[in-house]
């Protein structure tokens, strides 16, 4: 990429958010990872058409205005700066916690989301068993 730049060649290299695509969601693990992860703010997981509509806007942005990154023309301070102006990170780069450190808390939350009413059903039977064992039903 940067040698193409170099040539004089515009280089899009845009990078997207955490997509729940069905090819991601479709193991187990990253869908109830995703479940949980909005709860780190500002992290979001976004839909396909979401990403791809900003991904086709940031694309025609390079492609099409001289005064972006992806325009050779434009001086960059260092060839990393084309991935920092070109990024949709969906929250990543400004949340507190990586994604590997809280990846097993987002699936526990999940967890936790999908048992709460099986909790509650529980609780509730154990405190008519309580009641009943104690005699006051």
């Amino acid at each position: 990429k940067r040698l193409a730049r170099e040539q004089g060649s515009i280089v899009s290299s845009n990078i997207a958010p955490a997509t729940s695509t069905a090819s991601v969601v479709h193991a187990k693990t990253f869908a109830m990872a995703y479940e949980g992860m909005p709860y780190f703010a500002p992290y979001e997981i976004f839909e396909p058409d979401t990403s791809k509509a900003v991904m086709l806007a940031l694309l025609t942005f390079d492609i099409r205005d001289k005064a972006s990154a992806a325009n050779p023309n434009t001086k960059l301070s260092n060839p990393n700066e084309l991935f920092k102006f070109g990024s949709f990170n969906g929250g990543c780069w400004r949340c507190a916690y990586t994604v590997s450190s809280i990846g097993e808390v987002s699936v526990f939350i999940c967890l936790v989301k999908w048992s709460a009413p099986y909790v509650g059903v529980l609780g509730a039977v154990g405190a008519a068993a309580a009641a009943k064992y104690f005699g006051y039903a």
